[in-house]
């Protein structure tokens, strides 16, 4: 990530938050000496207090978020890489049809056996490949309504 894609007030506050602290005095008190074995305590947003929660925060952001979203990202890739002419697809707009042609980018789909009408959707707009051949739910015409 880089502070130039941030907005302005948020870099201007983390870069703030990654300098030592300009309010802490940098000389000694004044009519104390300095400790000799003691060393100053770290300051800063890598000071000593918030570097374990921060790596912390980091590693569960990362097993709770990156990782699952790259290993679904990859399983989609591989299941749009492996469509093929005659798939059943489910697209994102809840429509069922079959795959009549594919292209790099782009499907044709065919949504009716007795209509060859063949509507053209991006690659993306599939949602999932519907395996097994059952056929699609018959529409209910009323006759079993009235049974």
């Amino acid at each position: 990530m880089h502070l130039a894609s941030l907005p302005a007030t948020v870099a201007v506050m983390f870069a703030t938050l990654l300098q030592e602290n300009p309010a802490a005095p940098t000389g000694a008190p004044t009519g104390a000496p300095p400790a000799s074995g003691a060393a100053a305590k770290p300051s800063g947003l890598f000071g000593g207090d918030m570097l374990v929660p921060l790596l912390l925060f980091v590693v569960i952001f990362y097993f709770l978020m990156w990782r699952p979203q790259a290993k679904e990202r990859k399983t989609r890739a591989a299941m749009l890489a492996a469509l093929k002419k005659g798939d059943r697809v489910l697209l994102t707009c809840g429509l069922v049809g079959e795959i009549a042609a594919l292209t790099e980018q782009e499907v044709l789909i065919r949504f009716d056996d007795k209509d060859q009408r063949r509507l053209r959707f991006k690659r993306y707009a599939i949602h999932s490949a519907l395996v097994g051949d059952d056929p699609p739910a018959k529409e209910d015409d009323g006759a079993s309504a009235k049974s």
